[in-house]
């Protein structure tokens, strides 16, 4: 072959090769714009629409609910207040049982300022008024049980009201007898009983500088003629067991006391 042909072949096939080079780095160069473009367009934001952050409103809400307990009282749930009708009964010292009928059981406690009032069974003697007991009888009573009214405030009884013998819960429910008539009873200086005929109940009285002790033969004086007598006339007469007629006042006071002479 002659030098021309030799180099004309040469020059062509450098010009395919060129092309073929050429070809592929086109279509390499296409690929990679593809995949730099899936690259670029994330399934997450873009950079002018950042991500959201966490929510924790959730979370906030659950520590506002939960484990302070004071949503449901608390420590503090049993600390009940209202009132209770039943029997008391001793479970610690300062610490009773309440058991009502109707509203269940209930434990409760006494302070200083618990008002303690008693018509027998705590103290007192069944009158029309309530007297006022220490914490000490409280304690002896309860341990044998009395029906009282009980009001607690937060688990703290402000009072405890014996229930009249009667059966009522308080000295307003008791229908009010003024004269009481039969034996008389010597009790202590100052204090005495009468067992009524009628009702077959014993009442127990006091007397003050303001009774009138009148005496027809019996306490003092003369059956003709009735006399003004003394508290000591009287302390002899009841120890006797004489018949009398006592007019007692609300606050379980003799108003006055008569012979009680057929």
């Amino acid at each position: 072959m002659s030098r021309s042909p030799r180099i004309l072949l040469s020059v062509l096939a450098l010009t395919a090769t060129t092309g073929l080079l050429t070809s592929c780095q086109d279509d390499d160069s296409g690929g990679g714009k593809a995949e730099n473009a899936a690259a670029a367009s994330p399934a997450s934001p873009s950079a002018s629409q950042p991500a959201e952050t966490p929510d924790d409103t959730g979370s906030a809400s659950a520590r506002a609910t939960g484990g302070s307990g004071e949503g449901d009282g608390g420590s503090g749930g049993h600390e009940v207040t209202g009132t209770w009708h039943g029997t008391v009964t001793y479970m610690a010292p300062g610490k009773y049982m309440v058991k009502d009928a109707k509203a269940g059981d209930q434990a409760f406690l006494t302070s200083t300022k618990t008002d303690i009032l008693g018509a027998r069974k705590i103290c007192g003697d069944g009158g029309q008024s309530a007297t006022r007991c220490t914490a000490a009888q409280l304690e002896a009573a309860s341990r044998k049980g009395f029906p009282a009214t009980v009001t607690l405030q937060k688990g703290v009884a402000t009072k405890v009201a014996e229930d009249h013998p009667a059966g009522g819960g308080t000295d307003q429910d008791q229908p009010k007898k003024v004269y009481w008539e039969g034996v008389s009873h010597y009790l202590a200086p100052g204090k005495y009983s009468v067992t009524d005929d009628g009702t077959k109940k014993e009442r127990a009285f006091l007397t003050s500088s303001k009774t009138a002790i009148n005496g027809n033969g019996w306490i003092c004086g003369t059956r003709e003629k009735t006399k003004r007598c003394t508290t000591a006339q009287l302390d002899a007469a009841t120890k006797r067991g004489e018949r009398l007629v006592v007019k007692i006042a609300d606050d379980g006071t003799a108003v006055t006391i008569d012979e009680q002479h057929n």
